[in-house]
């Protein structure tokens, strides 16, 4: 279970899979292996397409997967905490995408 409240969680929530990966896991894991950098692309796809789903929302229409990984690499490294959690930089990513549609 995580407790995230950087993240502006207040709760707990269980996390499986990419997500409870850190940013430092999935930097090295991705650096010279396309089939893992695929895999974390797809997980944060697929966050973004799950919160999309409960908020009724259309987030990240138009971006590429290229793009995405892209992002979600960038936002690792400028992070310069390689112990934040993929599942943070997912939901980073979601509410500046949010706060961009307002």
């Amino acid at each position: 279970m995580f407790f995230l409240p950087s993240a502006g969680l207040t709760q707990e929530i269980i996390v499986t899979g990419i997500g409870k990966n850190t940013c430092g896991d999935v930097l090295s894991s991705s650096e010279n292996d396309r089939y893992m950098s695929k895999r974390f692309t797809d997980w944060f796809q697929g966050f973004v397409t799950g919160a999309n789903w409960i908020k009724e929302k259309k987030i990240g229409e138009g971006i590429s997967p290229e793009t995405l990984e892209q992002l979600w690499k960038a936002k690792c490294r400028e992070s310069q905490n390689v112990t934040r959690y993929f599942l943070e930089i997912a939901m980073e990513f979601y509410k500046e995408q949010e706060a961009k549609r307002r």
